[in-house]
């Protein structure tokens, strides 16, 4: 029968990310190297990075997708050597916040994406995803954690019935909440784990020169019934050939699998109630956290324009030492008081409304009972 492999790899393609391009050629020459039959990456969001690795790639892999989400793109990429006959692609409703640009996951418009691949007379649905980042803190636990049972509904919806496998960053350790919900309410298993028991498969390592944490594992390669590991390895990011550089902050996976009979029998442990009440727990902390957001940007607008109407009656002491100076600090001094306003009021209108509607579906999704 017909063996698969698949790659994957956080191709570490943020916008203040270094060595972009020669890193993007550096992941071609790799994947030309390996050639799997499915290449999975992530964070791919800048267009010159993106062409370097599709044109240097084209002619061994003349099926390509990108999922376009967002201000600058999902940064998911599929490139294939078999044909895709069909694809989906659904966007996180928890992507991030707006106002926090220095992660700026918001404006990647992350999601989970699909090509169903065809091989020879089996087909194979092919996942690739990245959620929310964690970064240092839980800030974000509920965002990564809303990600993953999002994509446990889109993956039952979409392959019912057909192989698959799912890869990529998922941003959860394996002892974590996030991973634990997908193992148990999905029919998927985790090839590295199975083949390589006892092993800690760091993906984002301390050693790595680009990383500034300890030792992670966080991407991850899972299948489904009707697919049989072979082989998993994690192929760390270093390349000979331009000595210090290194592919990415990640390392990535590549996995084989033989195709097997597929099975209707769910290989997982039997579904624990408790995950859902965990996800509920952080879905209801979540909204108060949303909440009190939102009494904190009435009280700032509040103050801005107590503060904005304080200063510009006490200019009018200096109108006659400098009328000049005292016009340009009015502006000045009016101008900063209504962005405060409009900032407050965008966030009071738009975007508190909007995360309030996502957890809500996010709270749907934990408690369906579909499983």
């Amino acid at each position: 029968m017909t063996n698969f492999t698949a790659y994957t790899l956080n191709t570490w393609g943020a916008p203040y990310a270094q060595h972009q391009n020669a890193r993007a050629r550096a992941i071609a020459r790799e994947i030309l190297r390996l050639l799997p039959d499915v290449v999975c990456l992530q964070e791919v969001f800048l267009a010159r990075p993106r062409h370097i690795i599709k044109t240097e790639t084209q002619q061994a892999y003349p099926h390509q997708l990108y999922f376009r989400s967002g201000w600058i793109g999902s940064g998911l990429m599929i490139l294939s050597r078999h044909l895709i006959i069909k694809k989906s692609f659904e966007k996180f409703y928890l992507g991030g916040k707006p106002e926090d640009i220095r992660h700026g996951d918001y404006y990647a418009g992350k999601g989970i994406g699909v090509a169903r691949i065809q091989l020879k007379d089996e087909i194979v649905d092919v996942y690739n995803t990245h959620t929310h980042a964690q970064y240092d803190d839980d800030e974000y636990a509920f965002y990564t954690l809303s990600n993953l049972w999002q994509s446990v509904h889109f993956i039952r919806r979409f392959s019912e019935n057909v192989r698959h496998v799912l890869v990529g960053d998922l941003n959860s350790l394996p002892n974590e909440l996030g991973y634990q919900v997908v193992r148990q309410y999905t029919p998927l298993n985790d090839a590295f784990s199975d083949l390589n028991p006892g092993a800690l498969g760091f993906t984002f390592r301390a050693a790595n020169p680009y990383v500034r944490s300890h030792d992670q594992r966080l991407d991850y390669v899972l299948y489904s019934s009707g697919l049989r590991p072979v082989s998993c390895s994690v192929i760390h990011s270093d390349t000979p050939t331009t000595g210090t550089l290194t592919l990415s902050d990640h390392d990535a996976l590549i996995a084989e699998f033989s195709l097997a009979e597929q099975t209707t029998e769910l290989p997982n442990a039997p579904k624990e109630d408790h995950l859902k009440a965990e996800s509920i727990q952080l879905a209801v902390r979540e909204m108060k956290l949303t909440d009190n957001q939102e009494l904190s940007h009435i009280e700032g607008m509040l103050s801005a324009g107590l503060i904005g109407l304080d200063l510009w009656r006490q200019l009018f002491g200096l109108q006659r030492f400098s009328p000049r100076l005292t016009r340009f600090v009015r502006r000045f001094v009016l101008a900063a008081a209504l962005s405060a306003c409009v900032v407050h009021l965008t966030q009071l209108l738009i975007t508190i409304p909007k995360r309030r509607t996502a957890i809500t579906h996010a709270i749907d999704d934990i408690t369906s009972g579909r499983y």
